[in-house]
C-alpha cells in the first residue's frame, strides 16, 4: 500500500468495474473473494462488494470504518466507455476536489452525488475514525444507449456520445435516500435478490437522470457560485423543517441573500422545481411515510402536514401519487 504522509493513497480510473476491483485488490494486497474485498487491517474494518447486474451495469458498495485517512485519486482517461455515479451515503464529511475546488460531499450536502466523464480527474479525502458508506452505480455508454429507456432524449447523452468532458454534482432527496437505504440494507445472494437490486438501481438512475434533465443541463447551474448554491441548500433545509407551513418566497429569498426573482430562478436551476413545488412534493412524501406505518388515520396525517380541509389534502395526495390516502392505507394494511 502506498502512503502519502499518514494517509493511504489509492489510484483508480473509470474503467470496467471488474478491472477497478482488481486494481483496488492489488493496492490493498487483499484477495477478491466472491466479488468482495476486505479492508486490510492497518486501514480499518470494512469491505468492498461488487455486483455485476448485467453487461454494462454494476453496483459497488463500500462500507466500513477507517483507522487511517485515505486519499483516493481518480486519474483522467480518454478511452474509457464506463461512467461511474458515486452516491456519498456517509453522514460524516468527505471532501472531493475537482477543478481546484474542495467540496464537502455527504448525505446532506449539496454535492452528495458525483457524476463525471472518464476525462475528469479528482481527489477524494476520507478522514480516519469515521464510518464510510459509498454506493457507486457504473454504467457503460453502450448500456445507456441501448438498454436505458429514454436515455437518448436526455441532454447528457449528447455529451457522452460526443465524448465531451463533464461533471455534475447532485443532492439527495427523500426518494433517493429511501432507495439508497433499501440497497444498503440488503445482501444480494440469490437471483431473486439480484432482480430486486436491478429494479432499485434502475429506479435510482431514472430519478437521477430526470433531475439532471429537469434542471436544464448545460452551463446554467454553474452561473451560480458555490456560496449561492450553499445558501439555497441551507434555505431549503430550513424550509423543510416544518412541512405544515410554507414560508413566503420573499422570506426564503431574504434568508438566501437574493432578490425574489433571482431566488426563484436559482432555486429551479438547482432543484428542478419551484420552492413551493419542492415543498409540496416533500410534504406529500412525508404524508406517504406516515400512512405506510398504519398508525395514523387519513385525517390525522392531513392535520399533521398542515391541512385544515382534508378534501384538499386528498386531492393533493392523489395528484402526487395517483391514489387517494385511503387507498394507500388499505394497501399497507393488507401487506401487514
Amino acid at each position: 500500500m502506498a502512503y502519502k504522509g499518514h494517509a493511504l493513497e489509492l489510484f483508480f480510473s473509470s474503467n470496467h468495474p471488474s478491472e477497478w476491483l482488481k486494481n483496488i485488490s492489488k493496492q490493498f494486497g487483499q484477495d477478491i473473494v466472491d466479488n468482495s474485498i476486505e479492508f486490510p487491517r492497518p486501514l480499518g474494518i470494512g469491505s468492498i462488494v461488487q455486483y455485476e447486474i448485467e453487461e454494462g451495469l454494476a453496483v459497488t458498495i463500500i462500507q466500513g470504518k477507517l483507522s487511517k485517512p485515505v486519499i483516493a485519486v481518480r486519474t483522467a482517461v480518454n478511452d474509457s466507455e464506463y461512467y461511474p455515479i458515486i452516491f456519498y451515503a456517509s453522514e460524516s464529511e468527505v471532501f472531493q476536489t475537482v477543478d481546484a475546488q474542495a467540496l464537502n460531499t455527504n448525505l446532506e450536502s449539496p454535492y452528495g452525488i458525483f457524476f463525471a466523464s472518464p476525462q475528469i480527474g479528482s481527489r477524494i479525502h476520507f478522514p480516519k475514525t469515521q464510518s464510510l458508506t459509498l454506493l457507486t452505480i457504473t454504467v457503460s455508454k453502450k448500456w445507456l444507449n441501448k438498454i436505458f429507456i429514454g436515455f437518448r432524449s436526455l441532454t447528457i447523452s449528447q455529451q457522452i456520445n460526443q465524448q465531451i468532458p463533464f461533471y455534475f454534482f447532485e443532492s439527495f432527496d427523500y426518494t433517493l435516500k429511501s432507495i439508497l437505504t433499501n440497497l444498503l440494507e440488503h445482501s444480494f445472494k440469490s437471483p431473486t435478490h439480484i432482480n430486486y437490486l436491478k429494479a432499485k438501481t434502475l429506479e435510482a438512475l431514472t430519478l437521477f437522470f430526470d433531475r439532471l434533465e429537469n434542471r436544464k443541463l448545460g452551463n446554467e447551474r454553474f452561473d451560480l457560485n458555490i456560496l449561492d448554491v450553499e445558501h439555497l441548500f441551507e434555505v431549503r433545509k430550513e424550509m423543510l423543517k416544518d412541512l405544515s407551513n410554507f414560508s413566503s418566497v420573499s422570506l426564503l429569498a431574504s434568508k438566501a441573500n437574493m432578490s425574489e426573482s433571482k431566488f426563484q430562478k436559482s432555486y429551479k436551476k438547482v432543484f428542478g422545481l419551484s420552492p413551493y413545488q419542492d415543498f409540496q412534493k416533500e410534504r406529500m412524501l412525508y404524508a406517504l411515510e406516515l400512512l405506510r406505518t398504519c398508525r395514523h388515520t387519513v385525517t390525522q396525517v392531513g392535520y399533521e402536514i398542515g391541512y385544515s380541509n382534508i378534501s384538499h389534502f386528498i386531492d393533493a395526495f392523489k395528484k402526487q401519487f395517483g391514489n387517494t390516502p385511503n387507498e394507500i392505507l388499505i394497501l399497507e394494511k393488507r401487506k401487514n
